[in-house]
Order: C-alpha cells, then structure tokens, then sequence
C-alpha cells in the first residue's frame, strides 16, 4: 500500500510526503518491512497448543541462525537479496539506479548489517539458556553419553531402567513428548517429575492471552455473567462437545 499512502499524506500536506518520494528512506522502509514479516512468522510459529519449551526453543535458535544467513546474504550477494524480497524487489525497480552501497546519504548495507547484528545480540540477550542438557528428554532411546549428568543416583538408576525398556520404546512419540513422560512417570517416577518440570511449564504467553480473549468475549454487555467457570471451560477446552449425547439426555417438554 506504499503508493496509497504516498497520495494520502500528500493530499493532507503532510511533512513526511517527501520521505515516500526518497529511494534512499524507501529501500530501508522495504528491507524493515521484510524483517517484521519474518518476525511475525516467527511469533506466529510460537503459538499454539501443545508446545513446550524444548520444541519452541528449536524454532529460535533456527531464527537465529537465519539472522547470520541474512547478514552474509547482505555482504556477499549484494544487490541479489534473496532473503528480502520486498527489498530485492525495490532495488530491480530503480533499474540499477540504486546501490546499497555508496549512496549519497548513507551506506544502506552498512546500515542493514549493523541492524542484523543488534537483532542478533538481543535474541542472544534473552535467549541465552543452553537446552542441549535437556537432550536425552527427547534422545531418550538414543546412546546418551551424558545423559546422567545432574542426575542423582536413584535418578540414574530408573533413567537406565527406562532407557533399556523396550515396551516403552515401542510407544515413544517424539512429536507427543508430555503424554509420553507422563505415562512413563507412573513407573519411573522420578525421572518422569524431571522431566515434566521442564516441559510442562508455559514456554509461551499464548494461553493466558487465549483466556484473556475468552474473557474479553464472554464479558460482554450483550452477555455479562458474574460467574464464568464454566463458560471458560468450555472456551479454552481442547475437548469437542458432544451435543448428540447432550441432546439424548434431556427431556422434551411437550407442549399442549
């Protein structure tokens, strides 16, 4: 829509009209819009139920590695940009009248690159914890060499109990971890309390808020209740209700 707003903010006399007729401000503008699309997709990707932290924890440390992929894409391939396509997009339009390098005003690429880097510091920042020690969580039936570091000897001992139990390996689901860990934890109990207080804890902010909107739509001023237990049990609830059955239950009352 950058050719909507452009006319609107000029038929308003706008200050910032001019800045929509500047190359230099609108490759920036594209490479930024590229940027917080990837970032949605990321936060997007975070969402949902059925998560944990280990699972989620892949996706940033993937994100991260985009970022210094991203970067060499800037320094290396130059005008190409194929990791930002609304940018490569912008330059292919100018017909090889804009650089990313070398402009009047600023080194674009210099300028991009040193954004990528904050970006990179900052998801280093607040997401510094190493999972690797939670591996064997998910590598269960793998050779786990150091697996039992941390472990305390009754700890180790079921660890080795479960890690041989064939049984056990003839259920386990890496894509369901929880309900495994939490069928497991009725015969190795200690092992399985480990493991559920790493997964079970929310990873994400994503079902408070889900609740937070079934609130918001239940505390209407079309259909405003004191209590909303049970209203919320059902909003939140993974369960499909069962109207056929509900329906067989109730008694008719017929009219005369």
């Amino acid at each position: 829509m950058r050719n909507e707003i452009f006319i609107f903010v000029k038929e308003e006399n706008h200050a910032l009209a001019t800045t929509f007729e500047d190359e230099v401000f609108l490759a920036q503008l594209a490479y930024l819009c590229d940027i917080f699309a990837k970032l949605n997709q990321l936060n997007i990707s975070l969402q949902g139920k059925d998560t944990h932290l280990l699972q989620l924890h892949d996706k940033i440390t993937a994100f991260k590695r985009k970022l210094q992929l991203w970067k060499t894409d800037l320094l290396i391939n130059n005008e190409q940009c194929d990791s930002s396509p609304l940018l490569k997009s912008h330059l292919n339009s100018q017909s090889g009248n804009l650089s990313l390098q070398n402009t009047d005003e600023c080194d674009m690429k210099t300028v991009m690159c040193s954004h990528l880097d904050a970006l990179i510091s900052h998801f280093e920042k607040y997401f510094s914890e190493d999972m690797e020690k939670h591996n064997w969580i998910r590598n269960t039936f793998v050779d786990n060499a150091n697996a039992l570091q941390g472990f305390t000897s009754l700890e180790a001992e079921q660890f080795i109990d479960l890690s041989a139990d064939l049984s056990l390996k003839s259920i386990y689901n890496p894509n369901s971890l929880i309900s495994f860990w939490a069928k497991a934890r009725s015969e190795f109990p200690l092992v399985g309390c480990k493991v559920l207080r790493v997964l079970v804890p929310f990873a994400t902010s994503y079902l408070c808020e889900a609740s937070f909107s079934a609130v918001a739509v239940i505390k209407s001023k079309y259909r405003n209740k004191i209590d909303i237990e049970r209203d919320m049990r059902v909003a939140i609830s993974n369960i499909a209700p069962r109207f056929d059955i509900t329906c067989i239950e109730q008694q008719a009352h017929c009219s005369h």
